[in-house]
């Protein structure tokens, strides 16, 4: 996934209850619901402390959870300090609403439904009432509005005109945005006041149903292009949207980091209950214990899936492609075998023909082109589907202990990436895409104060190095790592072309001393996430050397996921064992991690969670023990 041109601020997560103290109707198709209750404010449960809920994005969301069942039984996260554990069986029934304004002085918090369809969510907003309660979660992030764009371009249907009023109402005098708002009529409009420089467009259906037609696509499409840079941001349902996203991104070649395109809801028959048929049906059939088996070990639709993503077949189709003949050209493969690959994407969803037998997409191809991130996702060819195969390597690690090969490239996937340049750059894309979260996180609940020189490792280094050094204008930062890595951390720190001239670079292994140094050592030596990709042995060696390149007050700080193994759930459990096939470690425990830590001579002193519950460590050496563990190594 792109790093958004937004910058990203993250905030626990935070199971709260809230109750309607007001209800406002604001057309014939929106309600606005004001949630209210003190754990919208700073509030204690259960011995754990939790921040007043904060919105900084326009277009912020929160979760709302419903009822399971028609008896009303709730299935709820389970709340941790500043994570919370989803539970799978039975999942948690939740929706995501925009945050339309939260007033912190009051504790209150704005949300607007969109009331003309039957929903779970929409059905309750319609109907809720002064005093009713419901359990949300979030917002968990914030992006803040682009900056440095001449202009910005607003795009979406009613369920987007929350977000959209947002960033309105708070854009500076002088600001230049473009908006497109498709409703159902005029009386669906909504006042948009603003200080900004705007133009709007409303669109209105004329009768067709919400999510169909093409009429925002092409008052899109028709309109004059402005000059400058641009930052698009569009949303709505989601089918409608391709149109919109291939305009911005093939026609008028914008890069992905400019455009932020998000499918909010999509078209699908409800099946309603035969007493009161605005309530959604909530039964379901249990499953029997044979068929989750069935489901959890099929190993054919995975793959399948990938392959046709990866052969770009549902864009193909989307563009027109109509017969398999066509495809098998534009894919390069062979005519018979695809005709057989065919039938089996249309057995399985994701094709299906027209009335003229002609192939077009099913609900499944449909899905897989709602976001740049799902096509990366699955691609054969790219890193994560490179990442996630080590697992096939399971049965050999857990022999050995030790990383294990791929059983279809043959190689660990240190080799992979050692001999791929491409791969290599994908991989370190995907590390820093997710630090665009990380740095944020670790400035507002971390301090650097007193650390004025840092040495910093890891892919993640240069848009980590942007937060802090942006928020610390004294520090100055060493990079190390090998060239290559290092050219990388360059790229991505040019993002922040003001702190260049306070960041050098040490090209080095990290397993080794520093080679460069202040006179008597570095205040911080920050490692961001790589001390998972080491055995204990290995990374013991790296900690020591570590810390003897700091200075005798100075520290490590240990930026790493770790593990409790109280509170396991089922995706900490998947990468623990996907960290022992690709570098044959895994996710440590705190006590785990210690024990390495006082092998390498150190002892940590501090600790504390940020972001999403990254766990940061201070470590220092226990008296005389590092040189000596160094020497014998």
């Amino acid at each position: 996934m792109a790093r958004s041109h937004r910058r990203q601020v993250v905030f626990p997560e935070v199971i709260r209850s809230a109750t309607v103290i007001e209800t406002r109707r604001l057309s014939s198709g929106m309600r606005r619901i004001v949630l209210g209750g003190s754990q919208l404010r700073e509030f204690s449960r259960d011995g754990v402390d939790f921040p007043a809920l904060r919105s900084e994005g326009f277009d912020d969301f929160v979760r709302l959870f419903f009822p399971l069942d028609d008896a009303g039984t709730m299935a709820l996260p389970v709340q941790h300090e500043r994570t919370v554990e989803w539970p799978r069986d039975p999942r948690p029934v939740t929706r995501n609403y925009t945050v339309r304004s939260v007033d912190t002085d009051a504790a209150e918090l704005t949300l607007d439904f969109v009331t003309h369809d039957t929903g779970i969510a929409s059905t309750w907003g319609r109907r809720c009432s002064v005093g009713d309660s419901i359990p949300l979660l979030g917002p968990v992030r914030s992006g803040h509005a682009p900056a440095d764009v001449d202009w910005v371009l607003l795009v979406g249907d009613e369920t987007a005109l929350p977000a959209i009023a947002r960033y309105l109402e708070e854009a500076r005098a002088g600001e230049r945005i473009r908006v497109f708002v498709e409703v159902a009529d005029a009386e669906r409009e909504l006042p948009l006041p603003t200080a900004a420089d705007a133009e709007v467009t409303w669109v209105h259906r004329g009768g067709a149903a919400a999510g169909t037609g093409h009429l925002l696509e092409t008052a899109v499409r028709t309109a004059p292009w402005w000059e400058g840079a641009v930052f698009v941001w569009v949303a709505g349902e989601s089918t409608a949207l391709k149109g919109i996203r291939r305009y911005l991104r093939e026609d008028r070649a914008l890069p992905p980091e400019m455009v932020d395109v998000t499918g909010y809801w999509r078209r699908a028959e409800v099946l309603t209950r035969v007493d009161d048929p605005e309530v959604p049906d909530l039964s379901a059939r249990e499953s029997e214990p044979f068929d989750t088996l069935a489901e959890r070990a099929e190993m054919f639709s995975p793959f399948a899936i990938r392959a046709a993503n990866t052969l770009r077949i549902p864009l193909h189709v989307s563009h027109g492609v109509r017969t398999v003949d066509s495809l098998a050209s534009v894919t390069e493969t062979d005519r018979g075998a695809l005709a057989k690959f065919v039938r089996y994407l249309r057995a399985v969803g994701v094709l299906a023909e027209d009335v003229d037998g002609g192939l077009i997409l099913a609900d499944l191809g449909e899905a897989m082109l709602a976001d740049d991130w799902i096509s990366h996702w699955l691609d054969f060819d790219g890193i994560e589907a490179r990442v996630e195969l080590s697992i096939t390597g399971l049965v050999e690690s857990l022999r050995t202990g030790g990383a294990s090969a791929s059983l279809l490239t043959g190689k660990t996937l240190s080799e992979d990436l050692a001999g791929s340049p491409r791969l290599t750059e994908l991989h370190h894309n995907h590390i820093a895409d997710e630090a665009a979260f990380l740095g944020p996180a670790l400035v507002q609940d971390y301090s650097f104060d007193g650390v004025s020189t840092m040495a910093v490792t890891g892919a993640a280094s240069g848009v980590v190095l942007g937060s802090i050094l942006t928020r610390y204008d004294a520090m100055s930062a060493t990079v190390l790592g090998v060239p290559s890595e290092l050219g990388l951390v360059r790229r991505d720190l040019a993002t922040w072309p003001d702190i260049d001239g306070r960041v050098r670079d040490c090209a080095q292994s990290v397993m080794s001393e520093p080679r460069v140094r202040p006179s008597g050592g570095f205040d911080a030596y920050l490692l961001l996430e790589v001390t998972g990709h080491y055995r204990d042995d290995d990374l013991a060696l790296l900690l020591a050397n570590a810390a003897a390149g700091v200075s005798e007050n100075g520290k490590l700080v240990v930026v790493e996921r770790l593990s409790d193994d109280k509170s396991v759930n089922e995706d900490q459990a998947e990468f623990d064992l996907l960290m022992l096939c690709m570098h044959g470690s895994g996710v440590r425990t705190r006590v785990e991690f210690e024990s390495v830590a006082a092998a390498a001579g150190l002892v940590v002193t501090a600790s504390r969670l940020v972001g999403w519950g990254i766990e940061v460590l201070d470590l220092q050496r226990a008296p005389g023990a590092v040189e000596a563990v160094v020497h014998q190594r």
